[in-house]
């Protein structure tokens, strides 16, 4: 119910449902969700599907901001509209979400890896959207480069387009996301070669 209410809220949590499937015992339950998500859309049924969706369709087609590193993959190996762009973007996302599911990484992982990247490298970064990982910060190893994002973005809302202030807001959570992940990839190559030794 809890699952089904964050996605009536916003569609983006569907994208979690996967990585609930190792956690638990009743997996059929997962269908539930999108099922009563659907159910909630009936009373709006005469405007037909396309009237549903085609707010969706424009803002995914055509929305844009606070998005630098969109903008960088746009600018520098894509169209300058962006449309191209954005399949590229959708693309990565399902094989980052492929690769972590095969991983069976659980649901609080997935938030920061699949959200994650959904959330910074999109073309829409609202900074009200990373009020999401908030609570990780609190609770979940290797969360910490998101403490900076999440208390500077708001200085988007002054200026989103200034230099100085995207510089401030992403410069240091760029830096320090790419600390983390030499550390988790160096712990990795540690356990692996751990591993081969006791083996051996």
């Amino acid at each position: 119910l809890a699952l089904t209410g964050a996605i009536g809220a916003k569609l983006i949590p569907l994208l979690l449902i996967p990585y609930f499937f190792w956690k638990m015992k009743r997996r059929w339950l997962l269908a539930l969700p999108p099922l009563l998500v659907v159910g909630s859309y009936l009373p709006y049924g005469s405007a037909g599907l396309t009237g549903l969706i085609s707010s969706l369709w424009i803002y995914q087609r055509d929305w844009l901001y606070n998005a630098p590193i969109f903008d960088f993959a746009r600018d520098r190996l894509f169209d300058a509209d962006g449309f191209q762009a954005r399949w590229w973007f959708y693309g990565a996302l399902a094989v980052l979400g492929g690769i972590a599911w095969a991983r069976r990484t659980e649901p609080a992982a997935a938030v920061l890896l699949v959200l994650g990247f959904y959330q910074i490298a999109g073309p829409v970064v609202h900074p009200w959207y990373l009020a999401v990982f908030i609570p990780l910060i609190c609770v979940r190893s290797g969360a910490w480069p998101w403490l900076w994002l999440t208390l500077t973005v708001p200085l988007i809302y002054h200026d989103e387009s200034n230099p100085w202030i995207r510089a401030i807001v992403w410069g240091p959570f760029v830096l320090a996301l790419a600390v983390e992940a030499a550390r988790r990839v160096h712990r990795i190559v540690r356990g692996t070669a751990q591993s081969k030794e006791h083996a051996t």
